[in-house]
């Protein structure tokens, strides 16, 4: 970089570096006020309310860190316009192409940023606190149960017990769970107890049967066992509906996935396209960081306005977001949008870099016309 590509690197990095993490805690926080029940409702403590919440900010970094390079973008190149300082650096010769280099400075290494949270921490942390919010379910389940009583310990678990001795025995239980959209599940057992393993939390029941009934037909099977331990922690999971199988996958996993895995059996395409959109969304970095320097590299005037140019870039950035979500949306059941899930990030990566090393510049709707009228009165 000379002289001048390092000051415009400098400005945006200096306006990255307060509003990426401003953006952040103030998002984060808004976030955060959704898992006060873990505290308020729930009687877990502050810990568990802080890892639950800190868990949240690598998916929050995918969002919040291509909007605010766009915005920093936008902003820094309005200021150096309004500043006449771009107006200097086109005096002297230079041209937008100068913008590409501070650009792709700052943008690559919050692509890398990205990329690493959409590949590798954004399903690790999914995972942990899938996992996090299975126990403190699990926790709960047992602090529910009442002698005598039907609880509910979710949208389709029903639990009940005769009596609760002293020690902690569970005297005659049932469960009946069907959240499996497949089959009814109904567990009986004279006694159980809570045991505290290093896996997790289970029921272990004993003496007793259980009834599966398909939910298709009729047909009934009954097992009966002396022992059998029941995951707590799974049980409330499943009881917890818009659990996210496919986001907290490794991806290991997409890239090899269980031919007996339920999900891939209904939809083998789900976690390709899941593994499409990991390594597609990062980027949009890129994009978002180039399209405000195609649009507003360029110097003008006092008396040429630049709320155009700025409401074209917000416009086209929303643009590219709508159909990133769309077709991220959509990819799981049409595979044949895949190609268009590449092509859309690559033109707008591939586009804006060809304007500015040709030392071109795109214009706003009108403005030649504009620009023509202008010389003619003059003239």
């Amino acid at each position: 970089m000379n002289l001048v590509q390092r000051y415009i690197f400098r400005k945006l990095l200096g306006a990255f570096l307060v509003a990426f993490p401003a953006l952040t805690i103030t998002i984060w926080a808004t976030q955060a006020l959704r898992q006060l029940s873990l505290v308020t409702d729930r009687g877990q403590g502050l810990s568990v309310f802080l890892e639950a919440t800190l868990l949240l900010v690598p998916g929050l970094v995918t969002i919040i860190a291509p909007v605010t390079l766009l915005l920093v973008v936008i902003i820094t190149l309005n200021g150096l316009n309004a500043d006449s300082e771009l107006v200097a650096v086109n005096a002297s010769g230079g041209s937008p192409r100068l913008l590409v280099k501070p650009v792709l400075g700052l943008a690559v290494p919050v692509f890398c940023v990205v990329a690493a949270a959409s590949l590798h921490f954004n399903p690790l942390t999914i995972r942990e606190s899938n996992r996090l919010i299975a126990e403190v379910n699990a926790n709960v389940i047992t602090s529910l149960i009442r002698p005598g009583q039907f609880r509910s310990v979710g949208r389709d678990v029903v639990m009940q017990v005769a009596a609760i001795e002293p020690d902690g025995r569970l005297e005659e239980i049932f469960v009946f769970d069907r959240h499996d959209p497949q089959q009814t599940v109904a567990y009986l057992a004279r006694s159980a107890e809570i045991v505290d393993r290093d896996e997790g939390k289970f029921l272990v029941m004993r003496n007793g049967v259980i009834q599966r009934r398909p939910n298709d037909s009729n047909a009934l099977s009954v097992i009966a066992f002396e022992s059998y331990p029941l995951d707590l922690a799974n049980l409330a999971n499943a009881a917890t509906p818009g659990g996210a199988r496919v986001d907290e996958r490794p991806v290991s996993y997409l890239l090899s996935p269980d031919p007996s895995d339920p999900l891939y059996q209904a939809n083998p395409f789900v976690y390709a396209a899941a593994l499409h959109k990991r390594i597609t969304d990062p980027l949009y970095v890129l994009v978002l960081a180039l399209v405000p320097a195609v649009l507003l590299g360029s110097a003008r005037s006092a008396r040429q306005s630049r709320v155009l140019a700025t409401t074209a870039t917000a416009a086209f950035a929303g643009l590219i977001l709508g159909a990133s979500l769309y077709l991220g949306g959509t990819l799981d059941n049409n595979p044949a949008l895949l190609l268009p899930v590449y092509v859309v990030p690559a033109l707008g990566i591939g586009l804006p870099l060809f304007v500015l090393a040709s030392g071109g510049r795109l214009r706003p709707p009108g403005a030649r016309r504009r620009r023509r009228r202008r010389i003619a009165k003059v003239a």
